[in-house]
């Protein structure tokens, strides 16, 4: 899903119609993720081996991915859910910040549902913030997110205000559509 946001086009039309149980071990549709996700890994890794810029996409959802792990003592959630939650705090960022429209936050949420991913964060706003003070993409005080302008628009080393953040924590902590 990340891979697919990211990316956009192809890769995203094609899983916006698959349910949870449409993937199995032999689907052809897990066989069609998992090499559509090293595609477009290894061409963004090919560009930027270092990590010195374009390759920061790929940590789309960490930032709060990684603070809810670090809160919940990484046995709470696995790394993906964290970071599935973490992508929805990223799209309302994008939207808040970047424009990224209403009509895509209802696409990303009608695909996540459909895969039973978590949307909805469960800890306090404040506490993920203060774990998101640990994160090593952090830049003195201000804290950077992977954003999207669009599906296939990412914009990486956004800063964001710690304000802008709580809020939308405590938007998405107190959203219960999105979970539903």
């Amino acid at each position: 899903v990340k891979h697919a946001f990211l990316d956009g086009g192809k890769f995203l039309e094609r899983i916006e119609n698959v349910k949870r149980s449409d993937i199995t071990a032999e689907s052809e549709i897990l066989r069609y993720c998992i090499d559509e996700s090293v595609r477009f890994k290894s061409h963004i890794v090919s560009q930027d081996e270092r990590e010195g810029g374009l390759r920061a996409i790929l940590n789309l959802g960490h930032t709060t991915g990684h603070a809810i792990e670090s809160l919940t003592k990484y046995n709470r959630y696995s790394h993906g859910e964290a970071v599935s939650m973490g992508i929805m705090t990223a799209l309302l960022l994008s939207q808040r910040i970047l424009n990224f429209s209403d009509k895509n936050i209802a696409r990303a949420i009608r695909i996540m549902k459909a895969l039973q991913l978590p949307l909805n964060i469960q800890e306090k706003a404040k506490e993920i913030l203060s774990h998101m003070d640990h994160d090593k993409k952090k830049d003195g005080k201000d804290l950077k997110f992977v954003l999207l302008e669009d599906f296939g628009k990412p914009k990486y080393g956004v800063t964001v205000s710690r304000d802008i953040i709580l809020e939308t924590l405590k938007f998405q902590k107190g959203w219960e559509e999105l979970g539903r």
